[in-house]
């Protein structure tokens, strides 16, 4: 199995990084630092080029350091297992953001966002169970665009269809539903698609989960959205009245979601344990897309030691060094005490201070 790597990496207007450039070749690398001093934002960059969005909300301030009118982030990017390196750039200015193979702007769909996959887990990580289904369904969709093209095809469809029901519904639902048939049809294919994914998904959780004693008798369960047993043409049926009066779309995959629980109910977890059903997941897609399409990710782990107890870490950091892909860690603190976190010997070794890197290796 191969993954795409990140070869050399310069940036520029950044958050707090000004300039710098980092060669980060190489199966795993660790950036560590006060809090605040750019560690994230190295990550940040990485996830620039492969996703053309940030991580990060608001409330981390503007993208753009400040006084600095344009960012500007550039990798050599390897494709898994081949000769060839592809330059790609992640361009803002303002408000106008772009991405760039050899120079060339290309959009969102592009080909190499299907093999330079990134996994992504910080801080925000805990959202995927403590916020709302969208979050989940996204996270859903996200790996489903990665390894299946036809079901996220079929998503895009089934959005453009439910936005023009939603407006004819707004509208006050006048005339025939001529939506109806388009919306069910695009609909049960997005579920089928999403189910086949998560039934490979339950099976690889659960095999991670085992090293985990709180996890003993878990279950990974996924709501279509509408009743179980109910087709979803009759499910709209029987909901037209509510929808007419809501003057939205009540059932349907839109209302996706899935859920982990135990023989009570919903499996509480302390922000730790959240964090290691978040890398179980992530770890349990990996195996999803690699077993499908030969190829794994790049991992961005922002600080994962935090919350966690040593045992816990160190299976993760097994965990991730088994896949393959490379991994840039951060962590807070100094240089102190990295001999106990786990990683691998030849780990490049980064000390970042108000946004300037210094190679340590």
């Amino acid at each position: 199995m191969v993954s795409a790597s990140v070869e050399l990496l310069r940036i520029d207007g950044l958050r707090n990084i000004e300039h710098t450039e980092v060669d980060i070749r190489g199966p795993c690398s660790l950036f560590v630092g006060a809090n605040g001093s750019g560690k994230t934002s190295v990550l940040e960059a990485v996830y620039l080029l492969a996703r053309g969005k940030s991580f990060r909300g608001r409330r981390s301030g503007d993208l753009t350091s400040l006084g600095k009118e344009v960012t500007r982030v550039v990798g050599d990017i390897r494709e898994g297992g081949e000769d060839a390196v592809w330059q790609l750039a992640y361009l803002r200015k303002r408000t106008v953001r772009a991405r760039y193979v050899k120079g060339v702007m290309v959009g969102d769909g592009a080909e190499f966002a299907r093999w330079f996959v990134v996994r992504l887990i910080g801080e925000g990580s805990g959202r995927l169970f403590e916020g709302e289904p969208a979050v989940r369904r996204c996270f859903l969709d996200l790996n489903l665009f990665h390894v299946e093209q036809r079901g996220s095809e079929v998503l895009r469809a089934f959005k453009r269809v439910l936005e023009q029901r939603n407006a004819w519904l707004r509208s006050g639902a006048r005339g025939r539903p001529l939506w109806d048939h388009e919306f069910v049809r695009l609909g049960v294919d997005l579920d089928q698609a999403r189910k086949g994914l998560f039934s490979d998904l339950r099976e690889a959780f659960l095999v991670l989960a085992e090293g985990f004693p709180f996890l003993k008798g878990i279950t990974l369960t996924f709501r279509s959205g509408w009743p179980d047993g109910v087709h979803l043409a009759d499910a709209v049926a029987a909901d037209s009245g509510g929808e007419q009066i809501s003057g939205h779309t009540r059932v349907g995959p839109h209302r996706a979601d899935f859920s982990l629980r135990n023989r009570d109910g919903e499996l509480p977890m302390s922000r730790g344990q959240t964090k290691i059903v978040v890398c179980l997941l992530q770890l349990a897609f990996e195996r999803v897309q690699m077993s499908r399409l030969g190829y794994g990710s790049v991992w961005l782990l922002d600080d994962l030691w935090a919350d966690l107890d040593s045992r816990s870490w160190g299976i993760l950091c097994s965990l991730f060094r088994s896949t393959g892909g490379q991994c840039i860690y951060t962590r807070v603190g100094d240089t102190d005490g990295l001999e106990v976190l786990g990683l691998p010997s030849d780990t490049r070794l980064f000390h970042v201070e108000r946004g300037t890197v210094v190679d340590l290796s």
